[in-house]
């Protein structure tokens, strides 16, 4: 199996697996259209889309074009972009139509004259990992066509598991195909402009940086707020709550790289969190009566915790954990008040237009084979450790309610 990393003009094949859905049609496609905007993609590439329904390549090109008209972009470019889009039909568990694919990318290889690098991006329900990865492992596709030409790169989208045992499982799984190098855990947040702004605030400025332990900081607060409601995902809500939904990734990575001593030191950071206190578990008047929730459910759908990092530099700082839904705005940030009275807020979002989107960022460092950005498997067995730890304290905190488009006060 080859990782031999080639340049980023190497004619590339992205294989999306769940085109037809939500996060493809609204993110992926536009993320890799932009990139072919800003000629950011290799000169040859193809987008190969694999779901359950029946399309022609027409008919898959006339679902994905309404996002592509919301973009500053010609009618002639969504066009010429979207002759780069082709379909192959196939249900997740049919091996059959999974080796029937290794015909479509043989296909295209014949058509560039050259073995190609694969993007795989599994654009699934998680409960698909599994029959999808163990039929991509009876494909030509994972392998290069030789020991020095093409290579197959997997991006998996969060939750990477349900726990930090079965985040070890998926991931033995993965490497049963797949080497480290070629696997690309996503949390789009890591995507984000103002997410890796942090990075270049701390450590290119050595003044703040001399000041940014427990000597001089008070608190640091986390905030993921939305102003949307769980009222079109019921069940699936229902499910997960709150804290698994963005606790155990978005907010924790957003943490990590404020409070991490260099860039490579994400997973260490977690390792050390504790539980202080719940402060609120709080759910939004009228969940209950979402199609697919239960209707006694004691699902969160607003959170609050505050946390400690057990090492010298950060322990009695309080870490303020804060996420919910049906709010009154929405946005992301992380505020760091100064026990001298000032603080610096850096805001995730809302952002610019002109600002890249996540998924540029993130299809782009996986054409390069840039990991930095991607969660490390200790980072999710040691997100999953401190979040399983707060679900146990959670059991036996109150639930409490609040009515829609509520107003946090912290």
């Amino acid at each position: 199996m080859n990782t031999t990393i080639q340049g980023s003009n190497t004619p590339t094949i992205f294989i999306i697996f769940g085109i037809t859905g939500d996060l493809a049609k609204a993110k992926l496609i536009p993320a890799l259209f932009n990139l072919y905007q800003k000629q950011q993609l290799p000169d040859q590439f193809k987008v190969i889309g694999f779901a359950r329904r029946s399309f022609t390549n027409e008919e898959i090109r006339a679902l994905l074009r309404p996002a592509l008209e919301k973009l500053d972009a010609t009618p002639e470019s969504i066009e010429v972009f979207l002759e780069h889009v082709i379909y192959h039909q196939g249900h997740f568990d049919e091996t059959e139509r999974y080796k029937a694919l290794d015909d479509v990318v043989s296909g295209v290889e014949r058509e560039f004259g050259v073995c190609t690098n694969k993007i795989l991006h599994l654009s699934v329900r998680p409960t698909h990992y599994d029959e999808v990865i163990d039929n991509i492992a009876q494909t030509q596709i994972v392998h290069g066509c030789s020991d020095t030409v093409g290579w197959a790169r997997i991006l998996i989208e969060k939750p990477f598991g349900e726990s930090s045992d079965t985040a070890r499982a998926l991931d033995e799984k993965l490497r049963n195909i797949f080497q480290d190098e070629q696997i690309f855990r996503v949390d789009h947040y890591l995507g984000k402009g103002g997410v890796r702004d942090i990075e270049k605030f701390r450590f290119e400025n050595g003044e703040m940086e001399a000041k940014w332990n427990k000597d001089s900081i008070e608190k640091i607060t986390v905030n993921l707020l939305e102003s949307n409601d769980a009222d079109t995902r019921g069940a699936f809500y229902d499910a997960v709550g709150a804290l698994r939904d963005v606790g155990q990734n978005h907010l924790l990575e957003m943490l990590a790289q404020v409070v991490m001593d260099n860039p490579e030191d994400r997973a260490d950071i977690l390792k050390r969190l504790s539980l202080k206190e719940i402060v609120t578990r709080a759910q939004y008047e009228g969940f209950r009566d979402v199609e697919g929730v239960l209707e006694d459910s004691n699902t969160e759908t607003f959170f609050h915790v505050i946390a400690n990092i057990e090492n010298d530099r950060w322990n009695g700082v309080a870490i303020h954990l804060i996420s919910g839904k049906a709010l009154d705005r929405s946005e992301a940030n992380v505020t760091v008040d100064f026990k001298d009275g000032t603080k610096h807020v850096f805001i995730i979002q809302p952002v610019s237009s002109e600002v890249p989107d996540a998924y540029e960022n993130v299809f782009a460092d996986a054409i390069v084979g840039e990991q930095k950005y991607f969660v490390s498997l200790d980072e999710v067995v040691a997100s999953w450790d401190f979040i399983e730890k707060v679900e146990e304290v959670m059991k036996g905190t109150p639930l409490t309610y609040y009515k829609k488009g509520s107003k946090l006060d912290n």
